[in-house]
């Protein structure tokens, strides 16, 4: 659940003019009303772990404790706002803690990834402090089956909806429409929409962009966050000093998935099911396994993720291109790239070197539970994705093309057959149309034949490797596709988007460049068309 989005109506203004407003010392009785609506009849650690009695906890401080009296754990994930090496973020927020509980709750037991809770860690002074004004938190309803989610906002606990209610929001994204929006499912009394948590988790589930390794801006047990001089208050130190390794967040957060997938089948609408094998829905981020001062110190060779050349449901586990380090320091001056942007810095990378956006695991696990269910098979698969496959992710071309399927097919077979009928009546300028059509029908397109092109495409972009006008030209590529992120459908939404702009540093800024997209034939750069 690696993004929390601060609410821009109330909360953010105070965040970045004049701080974190501490309501730590707010008697009971001026603790503002809390707003739980339908969170009243929720089946999840919040209600039974946290507010199962009066006075209910007002901030971080007292949430935890609460936890803590009830003789659990409390596991800490910490992650950089201003990148690894870079703590000072935009706003005040240097830190953010994720947390998982484990342990009792009255009458019953919470196991680790029922309950997840994140929160900031700020500068005040010289020190970073826990500030306990706002926290979200992800819990699992037993009953419903799905996770909820909650807020807890100047001293107000507030129900923010469930994963149905966050697949209703986004119901028309990723849909061919013309005019695609987020639906507001309830709004809270002061206007502000309920279901702001779908900007981030668009399918309903825990989020964690760096789900695999190296988790690149997150405090691990081989690589630790340093402070930049700054001194930790004690309860930051305790967070510090008891930190787990981000591949435990990353096992739950991989876990809550796979049970809400489980959990909610593919009974569904098929077409809605479909829009994560045609767009992108979620990303998760890859980059270089190694740190980039490493690959510089060692003089050993920059790898390049497979992944931002093409899916990796069609290339298979290809192994990463390989970038010499001289040539690929070379074509970072040449982009202009710098990182972090909102301090003075000659650095021109992130940690680790290439971060990308790339397929989620949460996008990937629906297309198997499609697969399992019998709804598409894995011919399907490659048909759709060698539409546009130098593009493996924010793919225009290929996501429009869900406008052609019909949510009423049954099966593999009728779902192709109804297909290759729209396509055949698509405008005859249809380039992506006509592209899947030949994908369905052609006999020799079979998805063996599919994954040769993919392979020898990588083939084509290792050949490449040594030249240093294409190695800049992917950093441009790799560019576009993290602004992508922001000029898709998924962040439509007005309240914040994964990427967290402002709040959170992600990626290098680059010189700006003309539109580009990878030759299929040879893995060099051409304008697009």
């Amino acid at each position: 659940m690696s993004c929390l989005i601060v609410p821009k109506r109330s909360f953010l203004p105070f965040l970045v003019l004049i701080g974190f407003l501490d309501t730590s010392s707010l008697s009971s009785a001026a603790r503002p009303q809390s707003d739980l609506g339908a969170g009243e009849q929720a089946d999840d650690p919040v209600r039974r772990a946290i507010l199962f009695k009066d006075p209910f906890p007002r901030n971080v401080t007292e949430l935890r404790q609460r936890l803590r009296e009830l003789g659990g754990t409390l596991n800490s994930h910490l992650v950089a706002n201003g990148g690894h090496e870079h703590p000072v973020a935009p706003a005040r927020v240097m830190f953010m803690s994720f947390e998982t509980y484990s342990g009792p709750e009255p009458g019953g037991r919470v196991e680790e990834g029922d309950l997840f809770l994140g929160y900031f860690l700020v500068r005040q002074g010289n020190q970073i402090v826990v500030s306990g004004n706002f926290v979200e938190l992800i819990a699992w309803d037993r009953t419903k089956r799905v996770f909820n989610f909650w807020e807890l906002t100047d001293g107000k606990w507030q129900f923010r909806g469930d994963s149905n209610d966050v697949l209703e929001n986004v119901t028309s994204v990723n849909m061919g429409l013309p005019s695609p929006t987020f639906k507001f499912v309830r709004d809270s009394p002061d206007g502000t929409p309920v279901l702001r948590c779908s900007g981030c988790h668009t399918l309903g589930s825990p989020i964690m962009k760096e789900l695999e390794p190296p988790h690149n801006d997150w405090w691990t047990s081989e690589h630790k966050l340093p402070l930049s001089g700054f001194q930790l208050g004690t309860d930051a130190s305790r967070l510090f000093e008891t930190a787990r390794d981000a591949s435990n967040l990353a096992r739950h957060v991989s876990n809550g998935i796979d049970r809400l997938i489980a959990a909610r089948g593919t009974t569904q609408g098929r077409k809605h099911l479909l829009r994560s094998l045609f767009s992108t829905m979620e990303m998760n981020l890859l980059s270089d396994r190694l740190p980039f001062t490493t690959r510089v110190q060692n003089g050993a060779a920059v790898e390049i993720p497979a992944a931002f050349f093409a899916d990796l449901r069609l290339a298979g586990q290809a192994p990463p291109i390989r970038v010499s380090v001289d040539v690929y320091q070379q074509a970072l001056a040449k982009v202009q790239s710098r990182f972090p942007t909102a301090v003075a810095t000659t650095s021109r990378e992130t940690r680790h070197a290439f971060l990308i956006p790339a397929r989620s695991h949460i996008d990937n696990r629906f297309i198997d539970a499609l697969i399992e269910d019998g709804v598409i098979d894995d011919e399907f698969v490659a048909d759709v994705l060698s539409v546009d496959m130098t593009t493996p992710v924010y793919s225009k071309t290929r996501s429009v093309l869900i406008k052609f399927v019909s949510e009423a097919v049954e099966g593999p077979d009728e779902l192709r057959e109804h297909l290759i009928k729209e396509l055949r009546n698509a405008p005859a300028g249809d380039r992506a149309a006509s592209e899947l059509l030949k994908n369905l029908t052609d006999p020799a397109r079979t998805m063996a034949a599919h994954r040769a092109a993919a392979a020898a495409y990588l083939e084509a972009c290792a050949a490449a490797a040594s030249d240093p006008v294409t190695i800049e030209a992917w950093l441009r590529i790799a560019n576009q596709r993290r602004q992508a992120i922001d000029d898709a459908e998924t962040a439509l939404h007005p309240d914040g988007t994964i990427t967290e702009k402002g709040f959170r540093e992600v990626f290098p800024m680059q010189q700006p460049s003309a539109p580009l997209r990878l030759n299929s034939g040879t893995c060099r750069a051409e304008l697009q068309s």
